[in-house]
This record gives C-alpha cells, structure tokens and sequence, in this order.
C-alpha cells in the first residue's frame, strides 16, 4: 500500500485473509498503516477445532474450495497470523 507508516486509525479487513498468498506480509502491512493505538477490526472465518470431525471435512474440502473460491483455504491458522505477526498490545476475539 502506498501510505506512510502510522497513518490509520482503524484498518478494516472482511474474509481476505483466507485467500491471500502471504497473509503474514498483509497482517504486517495493515500494522504498519496503524497509528498507535489504532484499531484492526477484522472478519474471517476460521478452521474448526483441529482434529474435530468438522476440521476434518474442511480439510476434505479444501482442495475444491480453492478452486472455486479464488484460493478461500478453509484450514489455514488465520487467527494465529493475526495474533503472531501484529505486534498488538491487545486481542481480543469475538466467535
């Protein structure tokens, strides 16, 4: 993005984080725009409870979800990339 570092004061990110290539380089790149003490709101979906049934399906599914959902990966760790990449000082997830 071509912004300088500390410009936003909210960054909002709705169901992309799925099907980008480097999710980590965006969770960074939206950290980076943020002012201190901005806010990132995001909306995702997220794998099941690995090793859950459901988890399994989505597991099952993933290959045919990428084809038809331009590259949606049903189990990637996505709250994991959120929480391990922005430097928050605060998280906090609502299900």
């Amino acid at each position: 993005v071509g912004l300088a570092d500390g410009v936003a004061d909210l960054v909002v990110c709705t169901l992309t984080l799925c099907s980008v290539r480097e999710p980590s380089r965006a969770v960074r790149e939206m950290a980076r725009l943020l002012k201190g003490g901005g806010r990132l709101v995001f909306v995702e979906h997220v794998a099941a409870e690995r090793g859950s049934g459901l988890w399994w399906g989505q597991v099952l599914m993933e290959p045919l979800q990428e084809l038809v959902a331009d590259g949606c990966h049903l189990v990637r760790d996505t709250e994991g990339v959120i929480r391990g990449e922005g430097g928050w000082k605060e998280f906090k997830v609502e299900r």
